[in-house]
């Protein structure tokens, strides 16, 4: 689906939502990509206060206790319970109900206001499930509204609750075109596309809403932050970019341990300029033998190069001999 001329405008100081577009009054489209947290956790508690964590902007909910809630015990507004990644708030102070082990669980019989009574106190879910909380890894992109869990570390026993947010625009309209991302105040930007004169885009934008995401093995692709397809770069199982037009979702990263000997075959894809399979120097794989070479056979696969990059030898290892691959076609 090309971009429309609906696409916004970009404005100064204004929210921005993941994977939302923006355009600029020079015509370069722009999509907002999710943040990345820093090298280091945050240490605020101060409740309600908004910080950057590296690139994302983050809500602070507070320091709490790490535990689940107590049959028959008492809790006042605003007390947290945690198990995992599951978040559970009082709203309404009270007593649980003694006769119910396990309360507002994540299999709890919550309303459509995210609530539960349990005993005299009403509960609030803060995370929907478990997958809408994570604990914080440092230099990793998390979409607007995950909730991070980050061990206070001292007093033990403690952790630390902060929520993402969508960025902030900053005070001067982008202009970079180099399709890396980059930050405009608090929000992270990936050039997309630019207008000529006619109002025209020089590249499709995808319609989201028709990606396949069936047949994938389990892994769901991250569609809302897609990328511009580039060169010579790592990606990870579900991570999406962006090129001609179309959105394709990382279902293989290439990551194999090789055994004495290992069998590549039928191994297609759509994908027909460039290289997409590739056996290449200085990735780092152990072999299961060092004493003599593993042999690796790749039979009627698309695309498939066994030329080294460099002088060094194949995956990277000074204790790895040199693999034997052989090229067999029907």
């Amino acid at each position: 689906m090309a971009a429309e001329n609906s696409t916004p405008l970009w404005s100064a100081n204004t929210e921005y939502k993941t994977g939302s577009m923006l355009k600029t009054s020079a015509g370069n489209i722009y999509q907002v990509i999710a943040g990345t947290t820093g090298s280091s956790q945050p240490t605020s508690t101060s409740k309600g206060t908004i910080i950057m964590d590296g690139t994302v902007r983050i809500r602070v909910l507070g320091e709490y206790d790490y535990g689940w809630r107590v049959a028959g015990n008492s809790y006042s507004d605003g007390d947290i319970i945690i198990n995992d990644t599951f978040v559970v708030e009082c709203i309404q102070g009270g007593t649980t109900d003694a006769s119910n082990p396990s309360g507002p669980d994540k299999d709890a019989a919550w309303g459509d206001s995210d609530t539960m009574e349990d005993g005299s106190i009403i509960w609030k879910r803060i995370t929907k499930t478990p997958g809408d909380g994570v604990w914080r890894n440092s230099n990793t992109p998390y979409p607007d509204g995950m909730v991070f869990l980050c061990d206070a570390g001292s007093p033990e026993g403690k952790v630390r609750l902060y929520e993402s947010l969508p960025g902030i625009s900053g005070d001067t309209e982008p202009t970079d075109t180099t399709g890396n991302n980059f930050l405009n105040g608090g929000v992270t930007l990936c050039f997309m596309s630019s207008e000529n004169q006619g109002g025209n885009v020089n590249i499709d934008i995808p319609d989201t809403a028709l990606v396949n995401t069936e047949d994938n093995d389990g892994i769901t692709p991250d569609i809302a932050n897609a990328t511009p397809w580039k060169a010579g770069t790592d990606y990870n199982l579900g991570q999406c970019v962006i090129s001609n037009g179309n959105i394709y979702s990382c279902v293989y990263d290439g990551r194999v341990t090789l055994f004495p000997k290992a069998v590549f075959e039928n191994i297609t894809t759509n994908i027909k300029t460039g290289v997409v399979f590739s056996f290449l120097a200085g990735t780092d794989v152990p072999t299961k033998q060092s004493f003599r070479p593993c042999q690796v056979i790749v039979k009627n696969c698309d695309a498939v190069t066994t030329a080294k990059e460099g002088a060094t030898n194949y995956f990277g290892r000074a204790d790895n001999p040199d693999i034997e691959v052989k090229i067999v076609n029907d």
